[in-house]
Protein backbone atom coordinates (compact mmCIF):
# COMPACT_ATOMS: atom_id res chain seq x y z
CA UNK A 1 0.00 0.00 0.00
CA UNK A 2 1.13 3.56 -0.64
CA UNK A 3 0.73 6.35 1.90
CA UNK A 4 -2.69 7.46 0.62
CA UNK A 5 -4.01 3.89 0.82
CA UNK A 6 -2.58 3.42 4.31
CA UNK A 7 -4.38 6.53 5.53
CA UNK A 8 -7.59 5.62 3.70
CA UNK A 9 -7.73 2.08 5.04
CA UNK A 10 -6.03 2.22 8.43
CA UNK A 11 -5.78 5.75 9.80
CA UNK A 12 -8.75 7.93 8.81
CA UNK A 13 -11.37 6.23 11.01
CA UNK A 14 -9.15 6.43 14.10
CA UNK A 15 -7.06 9.56 13.57
CA UNK A 16 -9.11 11.79 15.87
CA UNK A 17 -8.72 9.40 18.80
CA UNK A 18 -5.34 11.14 19.27
CA UNK A 19 -3.99 8.69 21.84
CA UNK A 20 -1.88 10.52 24.43
CA UNK A 21 -3.24 13.86 23.03
CA UNK A 22 -0.02 14.45 21.13
CA UNK A 23 -1.69 16.29 18.25
CA UNK A 24 -3.87 18.35 20.58
CA UNK A 25 -1.03 19.54 22.80
CA UNK A 26 1.38 20.18 19.92
CA UNK A 27 -1.29 22.20 18.12
CA UNK A 28 -1.79 24.37 21.19
CA UNK A 29 1.92 25.14 21.29
CA UNK A 30 2.01 25.93 17.57
CA UNK A 31 -1.09 28.11 17.85
CA UNK A 32 0.44 30.09 20.72
CA UNK A 33 3.44 30.86 18.48
CA UNK A 34 1.16 31.95 15.64
CA UNK A 35 -1.10 34.11 17.82
CA UNK A 36 1.92 35.94 19.21
CA UNK A 37 3.07 36.94 15.73
CA UNK A 38 0.15 36.90 13.28
CA UNK A 39 -2.15 39.90 13.02
CA UNK A 40 -5.77 39.35 14.06
CA UNK A 41 -6.78 40.02 10.47
CA UNK A 42 -5.03 37.14 8.68
CA UNK A 43 -6.90 36.89 5.36
CA UNK A 44 -5.59 33.65 3.86
CA UNK A 45 -4.45 30.38 5.46
CA UNK A 46 -3.14 27.18 3.87
CA UNK A 47 -2.65 23.87 5.71
CA UNK A 48 -0.57 21.14 4.06
CA UNK A 49 -1.55 17.64 5.12
CA UNK A 50 -4.95 18.79 6.36
CA UNK A 51 -5.92 15.34 7.67
CA UNK A 52 -9.37 15.27 9.25
CA UNK A 53 -9.49 19.06 9.53
CA UNK A 54 -9.10 19.50 13.29
CA UNK A 55 -6.15 21.87 12.98
CA UNK A 56 -7.84 23.97 10.31
CA UNK A 57 -10.94 24.28 12.50
CA UNK A 58 -8.72 25.52 15.32
CA UNK A 59 -7.20 28.09 12.96
CA UNK A 60 -10.65 29.16 11.79
CA UNK A 61 -11.59 29.71 15.42
CA UNK A 62 -8.53 31.89 15.92
CA UNK A 63 -8.92 33.78 12.61
CA UNK A 64 -12.64 33.66 11.79
CA UNK A 65 -12.41 36.06 8.84
CA UNK A 66 -9.71 34.07 7.04
CA UNK A 67 -10.15 32.20 3.79
CA UNK A 68 -8.83 28.70 4.51
CA UNK A 69 -7.33 26.14 2.16
CA UNK A 70 -6.44 22.54 2.97
CA UNK A 71 -4.23 20.17 0.98
CA UNK A 72 -4.68 16.44 1.56
CA UNK A 73 -3.84 13.26 -0.36
CA UNK A 74 -6.10 10.76 1.42
CA UNK A 75 -9.64 10.76 0.01
CA UNK A 76 -11.07 9.32 3.21
CA UNK A 77 -9.40 11.96 5.38
CA UNK A 78 -10.88 14.58 3.04
CA UNK A 79 -14.31 13.00 3.51
CA UNK A 80 -14.04 13.18 7.30
CA UNK A 81 -12.80 16.79 7.15
CA UNK A 82 -15.52 17.84 4.71
CA UNK A 83 -18.25 16.54 7.01
CA UNK A 84 -16.77 18.46 9.93
CA UNK A 85 -16.57 21.69 7.96
CA UNK A 86 -20.18 21.30 6.79
CA UNK A 87 -21.46 20.49 10.29
CA UNK A 88 -19.82 23.62 11.69
CA UNK A 89 -20.76 25.86 8.80
CA UNK A 90 -17.17 26.52 7.75
CA UNK A 91 -16.14 26.90 4.14
CA UNK A 92 -12.70 25.49 3.37
CA UNK A 93 -11.19 25.23 -0.09
CA UNK A 94 -9.93 21.65 -0.28
CA UNK A 95 -7.16 20.67 -2.68
CA UNK A 96 -6.83 16.91 -3.27
CA UNK A 97 -3.11 16.71 -3.90
CA UNK A 98 0.24 15.37 -2.74
CA UNK A 99 1.74 18.11 -0.56
CA UNK A 100 4.90 17.97 -2.68
CA UNK A 101 2.92 19.48 -5.56
CA UNK A 102 0.67 21.97 -3.78
CA UNK A 103 2.43 24.94 -5.36
CA UNK A 104 0.91 24.36 -8.78
CA UNK A 105 -2.50 25.24 -7.35
CA UNK A 106 -1.48 28.62 -5.91
CA UNK A 107 -0.14 31.87 -7.30
CA UNK A 108 2.89 33.56 -5.81
CA UNK A 109 2.51 35.86 -2.79
CA UNK A 110 -1.13 34.96 -2.07
CA UNK A 111 -0.99 33.37 1.43
CA UNK A 112 -0.60 35.02 4.83
CA UNK A 113 -0.08 31.82 6.82
CA UNK A 114 1.03 28.35 5.73
CA UNK A 115 1.15 25.44 8.17
CA UNK A 116 3.00 22.15 7.68
CA UNK A 117 2.45 19.93 10.69
CA UNK A 118 3.70 16.37 11.07
CA UNK A 119 3.99 15.52 7.38
CA UNK A 120 7.72 16.02 6.80
CA UNK A 121 8.32 12.26 6.86
CA UNK A 122 6.26 11.97 3.65
CA UNK A 123 7.51 14.92 1.64
CA UNK A 124 10.58 16.63 0.24
CA UNK A 125 10.77 19.26 2.95
CA UNK A 126 13.20 21.59 1.22
CA UNK A 127 11.06 21.62 -1.92
CA UNK A 128 7.92 22.31 0.12
CA UNK A 129 9.62 25.08 2.10
CA UNK A 130 10.70 26.74 -1.15
CA UNK A 131 7.15 26.56 -2.50
CA UNK A 132 5.73 27.90 0.76
CA UNK A 133 8.15 30.82 0.52
CA UNK A 134 6.95 31.52 -3.02
CA UNK A 135 3.26 31.36 -2.08
CA UNK A 136 3.54 33.53 1.03
CA UNK A 137 3.18 37.29 0.92
CA UNK A 138 6.10 39.33 2.27
CA UNK A 139 5.74 39.21 6.04
CA UNK A 140 3.75 35.96 5.76
CA UNK A 141 4.28 33.17 8.28
CA UNK A 142 5.16 29.50 7.96
CA UNK A 143 4.43 27.19 10.92
CA UNK A 144 6.26 23.86 10.84
CA UNK A 145 5.92 21.02 13.34
CA UNK A 146 7.81 17.77 12.99
CA UNK A 147 8.94 14.85 15.06
CA UNK A 148 12.73 14.55 15.27
CA UNK A 149 15.24 11.71 15.46
CA UNK A 150 14.94 11.44 19.26
CA UNK A 151 11.22 10.74 18.99
CA UNK A 152 10.21 7.29 20.31
CA UNK A 153 13.82 6.40 21.14
CA UNK A 154 12.76 3.33 23.17
CA UNK A 155 10.67 2.00 20.28
CA UNK A 156 13.53 2.53 17.84
CA UNK A 157 15.83 0.59 20.16
CA UNK A 158 13.28 -2.20 20.33
CA UNK A 159 12.90 -2.12 16.55
CA UNK A 160 16.56 -2.99 16.10
CA UNK A 161 15.62 -6.57 17.00
CA UNK A 162 13.49 -6.80 13.88
CA UNK A 163 14.77 -4.18 11.41
CA UNK A 164 18.21 -3.47 10.05
CA UNK A 165 19.95 -0.20 10.88
CA UNK A 166 19.52 0.81 7.21
CA UNK A 167 15.76 0.24 7.34
CA UNK A 168 15.43 2.29 10.51
CA UNK A 169 17.56 5.11 9.10
CA UNK A 170 15.49 5.07 5.88
CA UNK A 171 12.50 6.26 7.90
CA UNK A 172 14.23 9.46 8.97
CA UNK A 173 13.14 11.96 6.35
CA UNK A 174 12.36 14.19 9.32
CA UNK A 175 14.91 16.73 10.61
CA UNK A 176 17.42 15.49 13.15
CA UNK A 177 16.53 18.18 15.68
CA UNK A 178 15.22 21.71 16.13
CA UNK A 179 18.50 23.19 14.91
CA UNK A 180 18.37 21.36 11.59
CA UNK A 181 14.77 22.39 10.98
CA UNK A 182 15.59 26.03 11.68
CA UNK A 183 18.64 25.81 9.39
CA UNK A 184 16.48 24.42 6.56
CA UNK A 185 14.04 27.29 6.95
CA UNK A 186 16.79 29.89 6.86
CA UNK A 187 18.24 28.24 3.76
CA UNK A 188 14.81 28.61 2.12
CA UNK A 189 14.93 32.36 2.81
CA UNK A 190 12.90 32.59 6.01
CA UNK A 191 13.80 34.24 9.28
CA UNK A 192 13.01 32.19 12.38
CA UNK A 193 10.59 33.99 14.68
CA UNK A 194 10.40 31.25 17.32
CA UNK A 195 11.56 27.66 17.70
CA UNK A 196 10.64 25.29 20.51
CA UNK A 197 10.94 21.64 21.43
CA UNK A 198 7.72 19.79 22.20
CA UNK A 199 7.96 16.72 24.39
CA UNK A 200 5.42 14.29 25.80
CA UNK A 201 5.88 11.10 27.78
CA UNK A 202 3.87 8.07 26.64
CA UNK A 203 3.30 4.60 28.05
CA UNK A 204 2.30 1.56 26.03
CA UNK A 205 0.59 -0.91 28.35
CA UNK A 206 1.00 -3.97 26.12
CA UNK A 207 1.69 -4.93 22.53
CA UNK A 208 -1.93 -4.42 21.42
CA UNK A 209 -1.97 -0.91 22.88
CA UNK A 210 1.20 -0.13 20.93
CA UNK A 211 -0.15 -1.82 17.78
CA UNK A 212 -3.35 0.23 17.81
CA UNK A 213 -1.37 3.44 18.26
CA UNK A 214 1.15 2.54 15.55
CA UNK A 215 -1.37 1.40 12.95
CA UNK A 216 -4.13 3.95 13.46
CA UNK A 217 -2.53 7.21 14.62
CA UNK A 218 -0.38 7.90 11.58
CA UNK A 219 2.86 8.11 13.59
CA UNK A 220 4.23 4.75 12.44
CA UNK A 221 1.96 4.04 9.49
CA UNK A 222 4.35 3.44 6.61
CA UNK A 223 5.04 0.59 4.15
CA UNK A 224 8.09 -0.78 5.98
CA UNK A 225 6.25 -0.96 9.30
CA UNK A 226 3.33 -2.72 7.60
CA UNK A 227 5.69 -5.27 6.07
CA UNK A 228 6.73 -6.41 9.54
CA UNK A 229 3.26 -6.16 11.06
CA UNK A 230 1.60 -8.84 8.96
CA UNK A 231 -1.15 -10.83 10.67
CA UNK A 232 0.99 -13.97 10.77
CA UNK A 233 3.62 -12.13 12.84
CA UNK A 234 1.28 -10.64 15.45
CA UNK A 235 1.15 -13.73 17.67
CA UNK A 236 4.94 -13.78 17.81
CA UNK A 237 5.10 -10.08 18.67
CA UNK A 238 2.51 -10.48 21.41
CA UNK A 239 4.58 -13.25 22.96
CA UNK A 240 7.81 -11.24 22.71
CA UNK A 241 5.96 -8.21 24.04
CA UNK A 242 5.23 -9.86 27.37
CA UNK A 243 8.85 -9.26 28.32
CA UNK A 244 8.89 -5.70 26.94
CA UNK A 245 5.63 -4.04 27.91
CA UNK A 246 4.58 -1.89 29.60
CA UNK A 247 7.01 0.40 27.79
CA UNK A 248 7.59 4.07 28.53
CA UNK A 249 8.85 6.35 25.78
CA UNK A 250 9.06 9.99 24.80
CA UNK A 251 7.54 11.77 21.85
CA UNK A 252 9.72 14.70 20.75
CA UNK A 253 9.11 17.29 18.08
CA UNK A 254 10.34 20.65 16.86
CA UNK A 255 7.80 23.45 16.41
CA UNK A 256 8.99 26.50 14.50
CA UNK A 257 7.37 29.71 13.30
CA UNK A 258 9.22 31.37 10.43
CA UNK A 259 8.60 34.61 8.54
CA UNK A 260 9.13 35.59 4.92
CA UNK A 261 11.06 38.89 4.99
CA UNK A 262 9.18 41.99 3.90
Amino acid sequence: MDIAQIYDQLVADHFDEDLFQIYQDAREQALAQIRAKAPAATPSILDLGMGTGEWLLKLVGAFPQATCHGVELSEKMIGVASRKFAERGREVKIIHEDANHFGKHLAAATMDLVTVHFVLNYIDRKRVMAEAFRCLKPGGLLSVASSTHDCFAALHELGKQFLSAEEIKAQFFIPEDLGELEADLREAGFTVARGEVFQKQVRFEDFDHFYHFAMHSGWLADPIFLKYMSQENLSLYREVGKAVFPLEDSFQAAIVLAEKPR
